[in-house]
């Protein structure tokens, strides 16, 4: 966590290039809560003028999105946990007889696995740590308030240790 997974997403959503190529943009924050159901009338909820949203059979809810996802859409799964393959077929499986052609699917995880099982192409990007240096002075300011902080020695070691274990990871300093 803290890599910038969805902060990466968040600035592909938000990007007028991308707007101006999708019809209908859709964001489903999932972390661990995967149920396809919910996942599916959540979809529906940002379909404007659908008619499905309140049925709670999934059968059901993708007939909704068959007949009201008829344009080109982005859909950004954010904080996916669910390794089940045959989970993600039920979720997916009325996405992929869109339509339109051209939908993309983006998916944020931490597991490569994840990664794997959603995608029908190779394309994934692994967000590394911030680079040593940078991380270091962003600490520094974290930690003292001021990343040029030259004080105390004793505290500048114990904190370059911390800064060591934490491995570029923003959301840990």
């Amino acid at each position: 966590g803290g890599r910038g997974k969805t902060t990466l997403a968040r600035l592909v959503y938000h990007d007028p290039e991308v707007k101006d190529k999708f019809d209908i943009m859709l964001w489903i924050y999932v972390s661990a809560n995967f149920d396809e159901v919910k996942l599916t009338q959540g979809i529906l909820e940002q379909i404007p003028e659908c008619e499905f949203k309140s049925a709670k059979n999934l059968t059901v809810l993708q007939r909704g999105i068959n007949k009201y996802l008829t344009k080109r859409f982005l859909l950004v799964l954010d904080d996916m946990w669910e390794e089940s393959e045959g989970r993600w077929d039920r979720l997916l499986a009325p996405l992929r007889s869109a339509q339109a052609k051209g939908n993309v699917l983006l998916v944020t995880t931490r597991k490569l696995s994840v990664a794997r099982i959603t995608s029908n192409t190779e394309a994934h990007i692994d967000l590394d740590g911030m680079k040593k240096d940078d991380f270091w002075l962003f600490f520094k300011r974290c930690i003292f308030g001021d990343e040029n902080y030259q004080g105390q020695r004793k505290l500048q070691n114990i904190a370059k240790k911390i800064a060591t274990r934490l491995n570029g990871n923003p959301f840990a300093a």
